[in-house]
């Protein structure tokens, strides 16, 4: 499958990530602000972060969920890294990186101090191998346009030849599934070593797994970046990931202090806690977007019945109430990424949506079942304005919530009625996610090979004016009956002790603890 980004960079340029940190504030007595440090980096220390969801692998090849691979970045390298806004590179396993002038080959040369957790170097041949298992699975194959071949003319370069020109190559070598994993270690040891006990080649090593209730992560000694001041990084010496569901159990922990980090907070909790003595609160915008994915073998497979439903969807009050406004509404399926056009979403219009569905096939409405994450406040709020909300035209939902695990499966085997999905963009460009969107179709049934087939030329359009006007026609031609409900673009928000410096959460909704510390 061939998936290509937009913005051609032949040559890559060290440049210091810069957190997102819109809306920051700070209770009484708070001295920091995230993603801004106060003083000289100190070295050394724990740092305690409560997160939502427990990783299902740290397999890269095997990542299909958020939850994995927002912890992954933490101890894998690749050979790029985005920038905290998704919009630039920088180096990280590659120093740098050419392309030729047809956009054919890719050559990148690896930092030679780049190492794995053991000690040992970071090879091209490593890069090959984690590549070349990466394009075998089924989770993230996606990621390899077709007919990609590797060379390893030495230790330090890896070349990557396409058939076809590919103008952002170096984009997608930043995304997961092409996360460099030890050659050795992988080949002397089996899959489940892999999935729970992998050797890293990020800034941190997996000390401990405790499936469902603690990842402890350890400084790798080995790591090769350094900061501005020359300083080694990661400052800290050690994290421990709490793995804690529910949300408001996440603010408790942090405001007793038994926390340092508290990601994902309740939205309603955001003011409150701006008021709390040393703790700081920060929300950004985030590149995702929030749906519900309508499967096809229930009634929602008539496309008056998909139109219906959207008309049939406030999304301001979904906001008002749910976000406490902190998001946007979602008019487009393309998570706000540089193509975004929402010109042609479903405006709410409850008299339309009912005229649509005493047309439908279903005039007299139907049962549903709505899938959510449980623990997921967001989630589980939306979930019942949406019940309301879609009550009035005769569609009854049910709202089942379901572990990460249990989620998870169902909706890759394609069983539910209905699917509440949070997706994000990893890189800025919008043609990450046209594989889940449209190929897959979030797992609904829904196929339109007509669609696919103008989504991929879009992707693959060298010429930027060009490529820009087939998003849009694309745009609208999805949105016509798609087989989601598009909700909204919600904010991050999360919250800390003012004891923790430079935490940044990305707007890609990755969190690295790359430049964090801790003032003592």
């Amino acid at each position: 499958m061939l998936a290509l980004a937009a913005i051609v960079v032949t040559a890559c340029q060290s440049v210091a990530p810069s957190p997102s940190a819109a809306g920051a504030t700070q209770g009484p007595g708070a001295t920091a602000t995230p993603g801004v440090p106060v003083g000289t980096p100190v070295e050394g220390g724990i740092l305690r972060v409560a997160r939502s969801g427990d990783v299902l692998t740290w397999d890269p090849p095997k990542m299909d969920e958020n939850d994995s691979l927002w912890a992954s970045v933490a101890i894998f390298s690749t050979l790029l890294r985005a920038s905290a806004d998704g919009k630039s590179l920088e180096p990280y396993a590659a120093a740098s990186f050419t392309t030729s002038p047809d956009y054919k080959q890719y050559t990148f040369k690896l930092d030679p101090a780049a190492a794995f957790c053991d000690g040992s170097p970071i090879t091209s041949a490593d890069v090959a191998f984690s590549w070349d298992r990466a394009m075998k699975s089924d989770a993230v194959s996606w990621m390899f346009p077709e007919g990609l071949t590797m060379e390893t003319p030495d230790a330090q370069t890896f070349v990557v030849d396409l058939t076809s020109p590919n103008v952002a190559m170096s984009w997608w070598s930043t995304l997961w599934g092409m996360e460099i994993v030890s050659k050795a270690y992988a080949e002397s040891h089996t899959d489940e070593d892999m999935a729970a006990r992998p050797l890293g080649s990020g800034p941190f090593c997996l000390k401990e797994f405790k499936r469902g209730s603690e990842i402890t992560l350890e400084r790798n000694q080995h790591f090769w970046l350094k900061d501005d001041g020359g300083r080694p990084l990661p400052y800290v010496d050690e994290v421990q990931w709490l793995i804690v569901p529910d949300a408001n159990s996440r603010t408790l922990k942090l405001q007793s202090g038994e926390i340092d980090i508290a990601e994902d907070i309740p939205f309603n909790q955001v003011e409150t806690l701006k008021t709390a003595p040393g703790i700081v609160v920060g929300t950004s915008a985030l590149l995702g977007e929030a749906t519900i994915w309508l499967n096809q073998r229930t009634p929602f497979k008539d496309p008056k019945v998909r139109q219906a439903a959207n008309y049939a969807v406030d999304k301001q009050s979904l906001i008002d109430i749910v976000l406490q406004g902190f998001g946007q509404p979602a008019y487009s399926f393309l998570y706000l990424g540089k193509y975004t056009n929402e010109e042609y979403g479903f405006r709410y219009d409850l008299d339309k949506a009912k005229q649509l569905m005493s047309e439908s096939s279903a005039p007299n409405g139907f049962d549903a079942d709505l899938l959510v994450m449980s623990g997921d406040t967001t989630q589980e709020q939306a979930a019942v304005v949406l019940k309301d909300q879609l009550a009035k035209i005769g569609i009854n939902i049910t709202i089942t919530p379901l572990e990460t695990g249990t989620f998870s499966d169902r909706w890759f085997k394609s069983d539910f009625d209905m699917l509440y999905k949070l997706s994000t963009l990893d890189i800025y460009d919008s043609s990450e996610n046209l594989n889940i969107d449209i190929n897959d179709a979030g797992f609904t049934g829904w196929k339109d090979e007509d669609l696919w087939a103008f989504a991929q030329a879009a992707a693959a359009e060298p010429d930027e004016t060009k490529r820009a006007q087939l998003f849009d026609e694309l745009q609208k031609r999805y949105m016509e009956a798609p087989p989601q409900l598009p909700l909204f673009h919600p904010e991050n928000a999360w919250a800390h002790s003012s004891r923790v410096q430079g935490y940044a959460y990305l707007n890609t909704g990755l969190r690295p603890f790359l430049k964090t510390w801790l003032t003592p």
